[in-house]
């Protein structure tokens, strides 16, 4: 599949294709149109031409006939020749202009008619008129001859000019059958190219906002929907978008790992935390050991202060028995065995304290290591 560059370049070449082939064809017709408008300059030309030969006759006869009439023969004789080739040259100008077989023959039948006007003047009219003083029959009938010979010059030419005449209608015809097909043909180039730029248009919207929908709905999905990390865009074409699209689903199946990763954790730390729930039950009923023996410790201080107590009163018994050692000694004796024996007792009591407190410092060190024990937890949490 083509790439969104190479559809752009397509479209371009599209574009310029249909701009060249529209310049191409106004190019050839406006080429046409000057040929043709050449032509026609042409034929103008020999229109006229035409009509100027159709005089030739006449400007002769003129010639003639004032040579007729006057018999100014020297003066005939002296602008005789500038006339016959100067007519004579407008007749071959007409026969090289023209350029179908009808008006050729037409031409060539101008001009032998121009030559024999000439012959009959030169070699038969005007050898009569040296020799004549008047009219005669015979310069009648060469006067009718050269009459009949102009005519046939002025219909010639005639037919030319009609003909040219209806050859430049035919040409007008043409021009304005040209001109009609090069905007034809343009209008037809300009809606096969706006029908070509359409489809291409649509076809590269489609081709682009296709997978950009796609895309915009996947991230709308995730951003608002259930975020269901298991689609993927479709990234099979072979342009800028499928490039795109492949990188996003490679962003996607990391961010689907790193999700599948984390729900793990959450199990794993949702189980620490059941674990860590029956450390506390269990830490809750050491301290509620460690608060009996508390209890006992402090039943057990209760009784040393008694002891004490006890002692002090003793020991001023002692003294008081001391004082009166002189009156019984055997008394004191006594006493003082006793105090011994309860010295003894409280030594055994101050023993078994002792034995209590050091517990009671072990129990405080087991608390101290619970305490720290979830105070770590409580900072992981």
């Amino acid at each position: 599949m083509a790439t969104i560059n190479s559809k752009l370049l397509v479209n371009a070449i599209i574009i310029s294709l249909t701009v060249i082939l529209i310049v191409s064809s106004e190019f050839f017709t406006l080429k046409t149109l000057s040929n043709m408008q050449d032509d026609g300059a042409n034929r103008a030309d020999d229109a006229g031409l035409a009509l100027n030969s159709s005089r030739v006759g006449l400007f002769l006869y003129q010639e003639i006939a004032d040579a007729i009439i006057n018999r100014n023969l020297v003066e005939t004789e002296k602008n005789w020749p500038h006339h016959r080739d100067q007519s004579l040259k407008i007749l071959d100008d007409l026969a090289l202009a023209v350029d179908t077989p009808e008006e050729e023959g037409w031409a060539k039948q101008a001009r032998q008619a121009a030559t024999e006007i000439v012959a009959i003047f030169e070699g038969k009219l005007l050898p009569l008129l040296k020799t004549t003083t008047g009219i005669s029959p015979e310069i009648t009938a060469l006067d009718a001859e050269i009459d009949r010979l102009v005519e046939v010059i002025a219909d010639a030419t005639m037919k030319i000019v009609e003909s040219l005449k209806k050859e430049s209608q035919a040409a007008d015809q043409a021009f304005d059958h040209t001109i009609n097909r090069s905007m034809t043909m343009a209008i037809i180039i300009g809606l096969i190219g706006i029908a070509l730029q359409l489809g291409m248009a649509g076809w590269l919207i489609r081709s682009i906002m296709r997978p950009v929908n796609a895309m915009i709905a996947l991230l709308n999905d995730m951003a608002q929907g259930e975020g269901d990390l298991t689609k993927r865009l479709d990234d099979r074409s072979k342009d800028e978008i499928a490039v795109a699209s492949r990188l996003f689903n490679v962003f996607v199946e990391k961010l689907h790992g790193i999700v599948a990763t984390l729900s793990q954790t959450t199990n794993l730390v949702a189980s620490a935390a059941t674990e860590l729930m029956a450390t506390a039950e269990q830490i809750a009923t050491g301290a509620e050991e460690v608060s009996a023996q508390v209890s006992s410790v402090a039943t057990a201080g209760e009784e040393m202060s008694a002891t004490s107590s006890e002692i002090a009163r003793n020991c001023q018994m002692a003294a008081d028995g001391s004082n009166q050692a002189s009156q019984s000694a055997n008394a004191g004796a006594k006493v003082v065995n006793n105090t011994i024996q309860g010295m003894d007792r409280i030594a055994s009591r101050v023993q078994e304290t002792a034995r209590s407190v050091d517990n009671l410092g072990a129990r405080s060190d087991q608390i101290g290591k619970i305490v720290g024990t979830i105070e770590n937890i409580a900072k992981q949490t």
